[in-house]
């Protein structure tokens, strides 16, 4: 079977990989003002816009071909689940808990990655982490309420979900574009399974957002997130993909004119901060290392 890095990553540096998460980040963030012109189930919804997806990740492949087995099918339950779990919680709790509770994935990455994979733990990805954790909360705070528990729980699951799909991206060397289309199969199925009970009401205006969703807010970001994730540290693809909450509310200020308050600019300074000193600090020790070493002149 054809592996993620050898066929779709294999010419993608370092850099270029974190641009394309980035991608991914900026493509979901335009899930929430497009998803305001579908007035649909979002079970339907989401089956509908699978079907766009599942032709972009084959034409990107050059087939259509999936294999089943014991490498595709984890990486597709997880990417299904993490999607389903949060959808399912922001329909039992408030948005706001949702999307933080779910943005408590670098945590879980932490802790699998150290007690489960007995990977190395530095203590500076343990402070941005904690510092773009009091940012989420920061540019939520006027919305976090107690909410639904069991909501809440829900939220918190989609976070391991999320983990589980960053580090498994990365680690499992599968073509993420191979079970990405498993996982689209999975959603038509529990689509068409409910469109019966759940009929949506089309119009051209509906229509052509679903068919934005599909190419731009789920099809494209998936392809980027299958070049960038094998080259990137699953850590750092939770950091990256953090820009997510804060475009969101962006986009829905251009387009629908809901702007965000105070402390949820304050949130995302914060957050945009802790991003930029993790992506430039290393670059700047290893320019003081080679100067140190005389290797190189400032």
């Amino acid at each position: 079977m054809t592996t993620g890095k050898n066929s779709c990553s294999a010419e993608v540096g370092g850099c270029a990989a974190g641009i394309y998460i980035l991608g991914t980040a900026h493509g979901y963030s335009l899930q929430g003002v497009t998803l305001k012109f579908i007035p649909c189930n979002p079970f339907v919804v989401n089956g509908m816009e699978k079907v766009i997806c599942f032709l972009i990740l084959g034409l990107s492949r050059r087939s259509f071909r999936i294999h089943f087995n014991r490498r595709t099918i984890p990486g597709a339950v997880f990417m299904y689940l993490s999607s389903v779990l949060f959808m399912t919680a922001n329909k039992m709790t408030t948005a706001a808990n949702a999307v933080i509770l779910q943005y408590t994935k670098p945590v879980f990455i932490l802790l699998i990655s150290c007690f489960f994979l007995h990977k190395m733990i530095y203590r500076r990805d343990i402070l941005i982490s904690f510092v773009m954790m009091c940012g989420m909360v920061l540019f939520f705070i006027d919305d976090i309420s107690v909410g639904n528990m069991a909501g809440n729980v829900i939220a918190i699951f989609s976070g391991i979900a999320m983990a589980l799909t960053n580090l498994y991206a990365h680690y499992s060397k599968t073509d993420i574009r191979e079970y990405g289309m498993i996982n689209c199969l999975i959603s038509m199925l529990i689509g068409s399974l409910v469109m019966p009970f759940q009929m949506p009401r089309f119009t051209w205006e509906i229509a052509g957002a679903i068919l934005f969703y599909g190419v731009f807010c789920s099809g494209l970001p998936i392809l980027f997130f299958a070049k960038g994730a094998p080259r990137v540290e699953p850590l750092k693809i939770s950091m990256l993909l953090m820009l997510e909450p804060v475009c969101g509310p962006v986009w829905v200020a251009l387009i629908v004119r809901e702007f965000p308050g105070k402390m949820a600019l304050a949130g995302a300074g914060v957050i945009l901060a802790a991003l930029a000193f993790n992506i430039l600090s290393p670059a700047l020790h290893d320019r003081k290392k080679r100067y140190r070493y005389g290797k190189g002149e400032l």
